[in-house]
């Protein structure tokens, strides 16, 4: 689905009216089975708001709807042997919960479970939050989590005791285990804090190294292929320029930050590696147009290489407050956005010529890949062919 543009928006003339868009179908993560056969639904109370913080703590609401259940079909009710008011487990592929039964107005194969109960005013030690059941997913576009159904199971409790707990909730252990492990440092103690450390450090060192790396493609392994092109030689000069303008505005937070020295070396060198392979820069195919398509279209991935980690910085600089900082890398994005957009031009207005015109060197190079030989042995024999 795209979103609509303003203009587009006007011609709908909604007069303040919500915009529905159909999408695709897709099943559900989760689906019943033999050992989960139930589909569970959690959903909302009329007396009650999300967690309860505020309806929880006013008499008359909380009194109107003290506590959390699990209501299920008459048909799975009486299948089961359960009654109004019975103690069950509900359990699913992440957890298990315990909650009284409320039987009828639902469909059989579904159970209902209201999200409002957690921890915070719970006083039996029973385990009871909805999302001890449900999923760990979220929608990839709205980033809205699926914690509203899942597979699971019920159990009748033997022993019908409202004070016997079968399935303690595990919040409580959970926060006094973190308090015991992570005592605030105090100036008097001896021991140390452990030293923690930022990824941003390695971030930065990966994209300062992957600027050196592009000059050095601009200045030594594009013109090797692109000897006699004017117009990619003066484009790389540009690139160049602009490359650099690029490593001064970045080095002083390469160096404020603290980037990891040399961290992103290896990693831009097989970059590098892979998309200007020797063969290619050898001319393997025997034309330069074809040849210079390659190498142009090695830098450009080289620049989406690039793009991606800017991509990633910029929320992060935002996150610092470092208005120079963001600054800067708003900047270098602009400044890689120019240097694809020359790329993407080359790219589209030399491919008709160097791709459809017939020409001996692309006949040459069809047949030495017939008779089975390599990339590098294509090159040997070019060379072969030059010294002859």
């Amino acid at each position: 689905m795209t979103s609509n543009t303003k203009a587009q928006y006007q011609v709908l003339n909604p007069a303040g009216r919500a915009i529905l868009k159909p999408c695709h179908y897709h099943a559900e993560f989760e689906l019943t089975n033999d050992e989960y056969p139930l589909h569970l639904s959690t959903g909302r109370r009329p007396l009650h708001f999300h967690t309860r913080t505020k309806t929880g703590r006013t008499k008359e609401l909380q009194e109107g709807d003290p506590e959390p259940y699990i209501q299920l079909a008459e048909q799975d009710a009486r299948s089961r042997g359960i009654k109004e008011g019975d103690w069950l487990i509900v359990e699913s592929r992440r957890g298990k919960v315990e909650l009284k039964a409320r039987v009828g107005l639902m469909a059989e194969g579904q159970v209902f479970v209201p999200f409002h109960f957690g921890y915070f005013d719970a006083q039996d030690g029973k385990a009871r939050a909805a999302n001890e059941l449900t999923q760990e997913r979220w929608d990839p576009v709205s980033k809205q989590p699926l914690f509203k159904s899942g597979a699971v199971k019920v159990t009748k409790v033997e022993k019908q005791d409202d004070g016997q707990v079968h399935i303690h909730e595990q919040q409580t252990s959970a926060i006094k285990c973190v308090e015991k492990t992570q005592k605030p440092h105090t100036a008097g103690s001896r021991s140390k804090p452990p030293q923690l450390e930022r990824y941003l450090e390695f971030w930065l060192a990966i994209i300062f190294d992957a600027f050196k790396s592009l000059r050095s493609i601009c200045d030594d392994l594009i013109p090797q292929v692109a000897q006699g092109d004017w117009e990619v030689s003066i484009g790389m000069q540009v690139m160049h320029r602009i490359i650099t303008s690029c490593v001064d505005h970045f080095e002083p937070y390469v160096l404020k930050y603290r980037a990891v020295g040399d961290f992103g070396h290896d990693i831009n060198d097989k970059l590098k590696d892979n998309l200007f392979p020797a063969d290619v820069i050898g001319h393997f195919s025997g034309s330069e147009s074809f040849d210079t398509l390659v190498v142009l279209q090695g830098f450009y991935t080289f620049l989406s290489q690039v793009e991606a980690h800017l991509i990633t910085l910029s929320p992060s600089a935002q996150a610092t407050w470092d208005k120079a900082f963001i600054s800067a890398v708003a900047f270098v994005q602009t400044q890689v956005e120019r240097m694809q957009a020359w790329t993407k031009q080359q790219l589209k207005s030399r491919g008709p010529q160097a791709l459809l015109v017939p020409c001996q060197p692309a006949a040459d190079l069809k047949k030495r890949f017939e008779e089975g030989k390599s990339v590098e042995g294509v090159r040997k024999d070019e060379e072969i062919d030059k010294s002859d």
